[in-house]
């Protein structure tokens, strides 16, 4: 059996304990590639009619910027009270 010890150790525990700058440019990654989904993608299909893929990218940015997001409370959370 492992101990809680022993489990914290092996890192089961520290879920996010990557060094920060990782989880950084996953963040930032998230957040601006949702960005641009809202502002270049879905702009570029509702002008040209296209209202299936102009649903979907507004949905799949948002889904980003709020995936980012967690991300980010997530790291700050898990280092608040773990570290």
């Amino acid at each position: 059996m492992c101990s809680s010890s022993s489990i914290r150790e092996k890192g089961v525990i520290h879920l996010f304990s990557l060094n920060m700058n990782y989880w950084l440019y996953i963040v930032m990654l998230c957040l601006i590639s949702g960005w641009h989904l809202l502002q270049v993608d879905a702009k570029k299909y509702a002008a040209a009619g296209m209202a299936t893929e102009h649903k979907a990218s507004r949905i799949m940015g948002w889904m980003n910027i709020a995936l980012g997001l967690l991300v980010l409370l997530a790291q700050w959370g898990f280092g608040i009270f773990y570290e």
